[in-house]
């Protein structure tokens, strides 16, 4: 037979337990925010910076707020006869691209299934297949949207409108990449 004592004790450690669960299950969103917030700082802060053409599309996110939502002329589409590829490509895939700067942009060279090694002066970007058409591979690179003020968003979406915008973004050595900024004319305009 247990005696009250016994019965009071054994309670005690099941308290214990329960707040140290509860404890854990606080902490781990918690994690997982710091581990985002790092991703992009340290994808910001050792990434190389390159600089893309950007064309135009224009939504606003009713629950986010005014944003640009970015096209980029030389990787949102590209041809298979003009850029090597290691073999064909479905939606939703991941794939990897090389770019290297080709006058005043960067613009993709070969696309590939896998990491691709890079040489100097090259850089290689992580995207996923959006659509596949014929030889034509659309991609979405995580760099299609900027936040902006809605007056801004505005001159931002007109300048984009006229083909006077392009994009700076960081890109790490795992192929990662961050929207670190858009040029609009002679301004640069920076995340928050």
């Amino acid at each position: 037979m247990v005696s009250r004592e016994e019965k009071k004790n054994d309670n005690k450690g099941n308290k214990k337990m329960n707040s140290k669960q509860f404890v854990l299950m606080m902490a781990v969103p918690f994690v997982v925010i710091i581990g985002f917030i790092l991703y992009y700082s340290i994808t910001l802060a050792t990434g190389e910076e390159i600089v893309l053409k950007v064309m135009p599309i224009d939504p606003v996110d009713l629950f986010r707020g005014n944003y640009v939502d970015l096209g980029y002329r030389d990787i949102s589409n590209l041809d298979l006869n003009e850029v090597g590829a290691d073999k064909e490509f479905l939606e939703g895939e991941v794939l990897y691209a090389t770019l290297s700067k080709k006058e005043e942009f960067w613009t993709v060279d070969m696309i590939s299934h896998k990491k691709i090694f890079v040489n100097e002066n090259e850089v290689c970007m992580k995207g996923k297949v959006r659509s596949v058409r014929g030889d034509r591979v659309g991609v979405e690179w995580g760099i299609e949207s900027f936040f902006l003020p809605a007056e801004k968003a505005k001159e931002v979406e007109s300048s984009v409108r006229r083909g006077n915008v392009s994009s700076v973004v960081s890109v790490d050595e795992s192929c990662n990449s961050v929207l670190k900024a858009l040029i609009v004319g002679n301004e640069t305009v920076k995340t928050k």
